[in-house]
């Protein structure tokens, strides 16, 4: 083995992938600027989508509504949430995304509540949709109100205070820095992060040295040339030594991105 010949090669190599515009966008650029871009745009995007939803409002059905009259006043007072009159098809509505949430009240729930037997309130709802969860997480607030303010009444009838259920508070305080804490965020995404933009940065080169070689029109040179198998290992090693470098350039542009949207130790 010539390193002398591999280094010809790799030169060449390398003079190719800079005229590559489609190398230096893959290779430094992108890594560079997808880190940011991607969590300002994604977290930009998601603030916008949740501010639209609760400024719409959540369209809830109430049924059983004459079982717990107090409780469904309750729920309707309750601002960003507008009642639809009760049907059978809230099923359907809601899987349409018509309809938000549906809360069902069973039959006699105030007098069992009245009287300290328990009863369930159920939520319908549609898993995974965005506004139907976020109805869900309204109607879960307002019963969790109503059920502390049950507790606490009849904490007082039995000249008990609320505090009684709770005999201390617990509190977490952090104790590390901020920038350790940014990167223990990402600390265990990080490589699998680099790992693929290894891949992404290697990719045009990778591509050039075979269809590259057939849109210049230079593979029939390349394998017609009387060259000996010790020539062509040469030709193997350059450019797999292009390869490589593509991969740390990747990888060094990918961790600068990471740097730049987030300071700090990684």
């Amino acid at each position: 083995m010539n390193p002398a010949s591999i280094g010809v090669i790799y030169r060449k190599e390398l003079t190719d992938t800079l005229r590559d515009r489609r190398t230096i966008l893959s290779t430094i650029v992108l890594p560079i600027l997808m880190f940011p871009v991607l969590t300002l745009g994604f977290g930009f995007v998601a603030a916008k989508s949740m501010q639209k939803v609760q400024r719409e409002g959540s369209t809830i059905m109430l049924l059983g509504e004459t079982n717990a009259p107090t409780l469904a006043e309750t729920v309707r007072k309750t601002e960003g949430i507008r009642i639809i009159p009760a049907s059978e098809d809230y099923a359907m509505r809601i899987g349409d995304k018509k309809l938000h949430a549906a809360l069902e009240f069973p039959s006699q729930f105030e007098a069992d509540v009245n009287a300290n037997r328990q009863q369930v309130v159920k939520i319908y709802n549609f898993a995974g949709e965005t506004r139907s969860q976020v109805a869900v997480s309204l109607l879960r607030r307002i019963l969790g109100g109503y059920r502390d303010q049950l507790v606490e009444a009849r904490l007082m009838q039995n000249g008990l205070s609320k505090e009684v259920l709770r005999p201390f508070e617990s509190k977490e305080e952090n104790v590390a820095p901020p920038e350790k804490v940014g990167g223990n965020a990402i600390g265990g995404l990080f490589p699998y992060l680099i790992i693929f933009l290894c891949f992404m940065g290697a990719l045009a080169p990778a591509i050039d040295l075979t269809v590259g070689e057939k849109e210049r029109g230079t593979i029939e040179t390349i394998l017609a040339s009387p060259v000996n198998g010790v020539h062509r290992f040469h030709c193997h090693c350059g450019g797999v030594a292009r390869l490589l470098r593509a991969h740390f350039f990747a990888s060094v542009s990918g961790r600068n991105g990471v740097l730049q949207e987030r300071p700090g130790p990684i």
